[in-house]
């Protein structure tokens, strides 16, 4: 009996994981992947994902396969799964880096990490020109905001 993990698309019963109705597998990665850890899989804040080895991010199929119309699961490389902190749909960090997340976009399998910033003082704003900050440094779309005035 398939069991539904919340609004995200992702069910579960005895033996799988189910994405948007199909047992997790993804031919797009490398290496391609499917989630054998069932048992520590969860679903995060804003439809990430995770189970004790991967951070998931949800992109859209379109850009990589041109008769596709669905998202694809994608895990993210070098982000800790163990202490990963999702701050909104575009930012999470985890102990050492921070990395942001274009749901429309392939780049970097629709993540990049963010290598000028600052994990312990990171955080999300919102009312600015730029989307976050750290101790440092004011970010857009995971790049350094310069200021254009």
């Amino acid at each position: 009996s398939l069991k539904s993990l919340g609004d995200c698309g992702f069910d579960k019963d005895k033996n799988n994981i189910y994405f948007d109705g199909a047992r997790i597998y993804n031919s797009y990665a490398k290496p391609p992947f499917n989630i054998n850890d069932k048992e520590h899989f969860e679903v995060l804040p804003n439809c990430f994902s995770k189970d004790s080895r991967n951070v998931y991010a949800i992109v859209l199929a379109e850009p990589l396969c041109e008769v596709c119309n669905a998202r694809i699961l994608f895990p993210i490389k070098e982000i800790d799964p163990n202490t990963t902190k999702v701050l909104n749909e575009n930012y999470l960090v985890d102990k050492n880096s921070v990395f942001y997340s274009n749901y429309h976009s392939v780049d970097y399998y629709g993540v990049f990490k963010v290598d000028s910033a600052d994990p312990l003082t990171f955080k999300v704003v919102i009312g600015k020109d730029w989307d976050a900050e750290d101790g440092h440094i004011k970010y857009k779309y995971g790049k350094i905001y310069i200021s254009t005035q």
